[in-house]
């Protein structure tokens, strides 16, 4: 007699037309959940932007630009951490991250930001910070990737 396994997330092999390696997203969702899927959204911080949902709950948001000129981090609320994927800025908080990465012959750094759900800051994102670390240390090179930006 078997037993009945529930369904693993399972999750998306790009987000926002950017490719992420599932070892980056997978600590972001849950273990068991079943459908993941993507979704576009409006936003004013960025012209891309993407929740991502697990059975139609939503878990975490990721969003770029092509271009962020003159972009520097809010004083006093992301802890910078060296990124060690790129050349370019990383900062942390405790539900969401941002970063620029470096783009060379002049063109404007790339930015890209993830913000986890509120709901999940007691249970799944307790203690977030490395997920987020690791998961902009491979987000930004499929950024730049994306954007043809060599860094």
């Amino acid at each position: 007699m078997s037993g009945c396994a529930a369904d693993k997330s399972k999750p998306p092999r790009e987000i926002c037309d950017v490719e992420i390696p599932a070892s980056a997203v997978t600590p972001l969702l849950p273990r068991e959940g079943g459908k993941v899927t993507t979704e576009r959204f409006k936003s004013i911080v960025a012209p891309n932007a993407c929740s991502v949902y697990v059975e139609d709950k939503f878990y975490f948001s990721v969003l770029h630009d092509p271009e962020r000129p003159n972009f520097s981090f809010p004083p006093n609320n992301y802890s910078r951490a060296q990124p060690s994927t790129f050349k370019g800025k990383l900062g942390l908080d405790s539900l969401d991250a941002m970063a620029t990465a470096n783009c060379s012959g002049g063109k404007p750094p790339v930015f890209a930001k993830i913000i986890l759900s509120l709901d999940e800051s007691e249970g799944l994102y307790s203690n977030s910070r490395d997920d987020l670390e690791k998961f902009m240390n491979a987000y930004m090179p499929a950024l730049q990737k994306h954007y043809d930006c060599k860094g």
